[in-house]
C-alpha cells in the first residue's frame, strides 16, 4: 500500500523554473507545531481536550486529513498515552479545496494555521503525578514545484495530575484571536448581533445564484413547473413555496449535521461516493428532459396523499431531491458557514442558519417557477419548448460530468464535455425534427448547432484538454537505477539522466505526462542512458543511500551525469519543467 502524504498541494501553478537545492528548507522547518490541553492540570475522572496547533510556512502547504484521492496519505496525529488516559475522538479541520494549475483535480489542503482537537479523559483510578504524553504529527510539505519527504514530528506534552480537592482552571490553549478572526472573515461577519448575521446569510444565499452550484436547478425548475401551468396563480405560488421548503429542509439538515459533527460534513460532501450519487441524480433528471420517463410521485404516495395534495407533495419532493443535488457544491461561503456552525456546536443555530441560506438561494427559483408555469399559456409554446427542454437536458448531462471533475482524470473529463457538445450540436441543430416553427427558428437552431460543434472542436484541440492528452505518442524507457549500468555508461561514453520520482508526487506525474512524453524529448533521450529511482518507499536502505549520495531533498529531482561519469551540477533541476527547457539542458549534456 503506497504511503503518500504527498506533494500534491501545489496551489499556485507549476513554474518552468527549477529550485536550487540549497534554497530548500528542511522538511521539519516547514510546519511549526505545538501541543497543549484545555486545563492547566487534570483531576482523576475528568474529561479534557488535547489541542495541536500547526502553522505552515508561507508558500508551502500540506495535505488535509481528508484528501480528495485515496492515494494521498492524510495529515494525522497519533497519541502515545500513559496508563489511565484515553482519547475518544479526534476532530480535524476541513481542508481548503484548491484547483492547481498543473493538477487535474481539486486538492484538499491545509495552509497557514490549522488546529486539531481530540476529546480525551482521565479515569478515576489515576493518582497525583507528573506524566508525559507523546503526540506524533504526520505531514508532508509541498510547494508549487516539489514535495519534501514525510515528517513524523514528535511532540512531548508534560501533564500534571492533581488530587480531587485541588482547584484547576482552563488553560486557554487553542483559543486564539486569530482563529476567531478567521471564522469571521470566512463568513464575512463578526459579533454584530445575531439578526445581522442571519441577514448576511440570507444575502449570501441570494449571491449563490451567481455560481455554478445553482445551474442544475434552472433547467429542472423550468421543466417541472412548465407542466404545472393549469390552475390558479395562487396554486402555482403554493407549489413554488413547497419546492422552496424542500430545498430549505435539505440545507437545514446539512447545518444540523455540521453542528453535531464539528463541520466535518464539508469534507465528507467532497467524497467520490457522494459526488457520484449526485451525478447519477443529474443524469436521471437529464433523461426525463428527453421524455425517457416522467418524474412524478410514486403511486402509493399519491394514493396516500389524495389527489388535491399531489402537486404540493410533488413539488416538495422535487425540492428535497434537488437540495441533495446542489448540497455538495460547497463554495467558499458555504464552507465557511459549515466551519462556523461546526465550531458553535449548536444544532438549533445550525439548522436555522442553513434554512435562512436556502431561503435566500431559493427565492429566485420561486420567481422562475412562477414564470415557467405561465409559459404554457403563451401561444404556440409546445414545439419550441420541447426543443428547449432538450437543450436543458444536455446541460444537465454536462453538469453531471462537472460534479465528477474532481474524481476523473482531466483527459476523461474534457473528452466527456467535448462529446456532449458535439452530440448537442448535431442533434439539436439538425437531427431533431420540429415542424411548423418557421424559418427564423430553423436558422436559430442551426446557429446553435454550429456553436456547439465549434465548442467541441475547441475542446479537442485546446492544450491539456482531450485527445491531445489521451494519445501520448511515445514514452521514455526507464531502467531501474544500478551502479553497474551507470558505470558501464561512463565506460562507453554515454551521458546519463537519473530521475528521482515517487507515486505520490503530482509534479512527477506532470513531468511524465507533459515533458517526458513529448516526441522531441523522447527522441533526444535515446542518446542518454535513462535510469529512475523510485522513492515511493523512501525508507529503504537503498533509497536512503541514493538520496544521500545525490543530495535529493524533494521530488521530482533530475540529475545529469556526463560522459566521464561525474554529475553535471549546473544541469540538475528540481520540480516540473517544460519540454523546451529540458531539451536545452539535454543539449548541454550531449558531447559535441
Amino acid at each position: 500500500m503506497r504511503r503518500t502524504v504527498l506533494a500534491l498541494i501545489i496551489l499556485l501553478g507549476v513554474s518552468s523554473s527549477a529550485f536550487s537545492i540549497d534554497e530548500l528548507p528542511a522538511p521539519e522547518d516547514i510546519v511549526g507545531a505545538s501541543c497543549g490541553i484545555s486545563y492547566n492540570a487534570l483531576r482523576p475522572g475528568m474529561d479534557f481536550e488535547f489541542v495541536i496547533v500547526g502553522r505552515v510556512k508561507e508558500g508551502w502547504h500540506i495535505n488535509s486529513n481528508t484528501p480528495t484521492d485515496e492515494m494521498f496519505v492524510p495529515t494525522s496525529v497519533e497519541f502515545h498515552l500513559p496508563e489511565h488516559f484515553e482519547v475518544k475522538k479526534v476532530t480535524y479541520p476541513p481542508g481548503i479545496f484548491r484547483k492547481l494549475s498543473f493538477s487535474e483535480k481539486k486538492l484538499s489542503v491545509y495552509e497557514d494555521e490549522f488546529i486539531i482537537r481530540a476529546n480525551a479523559s482521565l479515569d478515576n483510578s489515576a493518582t497525583p503525578s507528573e506524566q508525559d504524553v507523546e503526540v506524533v504529527l504526520t505531514y508532508q510539505a509541498c510547494n508549487d514545484q516539489l514535495c519534501l519527504e514525510p515528517v513524523y514530528r514528535k511532540l512531548i506534552l508534560p501533564l500534571s495530575i492533581v488530587g480531587p480537592d485541588v482547584s484547576i482552571g482552563e488553560s486557554g490553549f487553542g483559543v486564539f484571536e486569530g482563529e476567531q478572526e478567521n471564522s469571521s472573515k470566512t463568513l464575512g461577519f463578526g459579533s454584530k448581533g445575531l439578526g445581522l448575521t442571519f441577514l448576511f446569510i440570507f444575502f449570501g444565499g441570494l449571491a449563490l445564484n451567481l455560481t455554478p452550484c445553482v445551474y442544475p436547478m434552472i433547467p429542472v425548475t423550468i421543466s417541472y413547473f412548465g407542466g404545472q401551468s393549469h390552475g390558479s396563480h395562487r396554486r402555482l405560488f403554493m407549489l413554488a413555496v413547497a419546492y422552496l421548503i424542500g430545498i430549505a429542509i435539505t440545507y437545514s439538515i446539512l447545518g444540523l449535521i455540521a453542528a453535531l459533527t464539528g463541520s466535518l460534513i464539508g469534507a465528507a460532501m467532497q467524497n467520490p461516493i457522494v459526488l457520484s450519487f449526485v451525478a447519477l441524480v443529474l443524469i436521471a433528471l437529464a433523461l426525463s428532459m428527453f421524455d425517457v420517463y416522467t418524474l412524478k410521485m410514486p403511486a402509493r404516495m399519491n394514493s396516500f396523499a389524495g389527489s388535491p395534495k399531489v402537486g404540493i407533495l410533488g413539488s416538495l419532493f422535487m425540492g428535497l431531491t434537488l437540495g441533495i443535488v446542489i448540497a455538495p457544491c460547497v463554495g467558499p461561503f458555504v464552507l465557511g458557514l459549515l466551519t462556523y456552525v461546526g465550531k458553535q456546536s449548536n444544532p438549533l443555530l445550525g439548522f436555522w442558519m442553513f434554512f435562512t441560506l436556502a431561503i435566500g438561494m431559493g427565492l429566485p427559483l420561486v420567481f422562475l417557477a412562477l414564470v415557467s408555469g405561465n409559459i404554457g399559456k403563451l401561444p404556440r409554446s409546445g414545439e419550441w419548448m420541447v426543443w428547449v427542454k432538450k437543450v436543458l437536458g444536455f446541460m444537465l448531462f454536462g453538469m453531471a460530468l462537472y460534479f465528477l471533475r474532481t474524481i476523473l482524470p482531466g483527459s476523461v473529463y474534457w473528452t466527456g464535455m467535448a462529446v456532449i457538445s458535439l452530440a448537442a450540436g448535431v442533434y439539436l441543430g439538425w437531427l431533431d425534427r420540429i415542424k411548423g416553427m418557421g424559418k427564423p427558428f430553423s436558422v436559430f437552431r442551426k446557429i446553435f448547432g454550429v456553436a456547439c460543434v465549434a465548442l467541441f472542436l475547441w475542446l479537442v484541440v485546446a492544450p491539456g484538454h482531450t485527445f491531445v492528452s489521451i494519445r501520448p505518442t511515445a514514452r521514455v524507457e526507464w531502467l531501474a537505477y544500478s551502479d553497474v549500468v551507470v558505470k558501464k555508461a561512463a565506460h562507453d561514453g554515454v551521458p546519463v539522466i537519473v530521475d528521482f520520482t515517487a507515486d505520490w508526487c503530482i509534479p512527477c506525474e506532470e513531468l511524465e505526462e507533459k515533458t517526458f512524453s513529448d516526441p522531441r524529448v523522447v527522441g533526444k533521450m535515446s542518446r542518454f542512458l535513462t535510469v529512475r529511482v523510485d522513492l515511493t518507499k523512501g525508507s529503504s536502505d537503498h533509497a536512503k543511500e541514493l538520496r544521500g549520495r545525490y543530495r535529493v531533498a524533494g521530488v521530482p529531482t533530475v540529475v545529469f551525469i556526463g560522459v566521464e561519469g561525474k554529475e553535471l551540477p549546473e544541469l540538475r533541476f528540481v520540480g516540473f519543467i517544460r519540454p523546451d527547457s529540458l531539451l536545452g539542458l539535454m543539449d548541454k549534456a550531449i558531447p559535441k
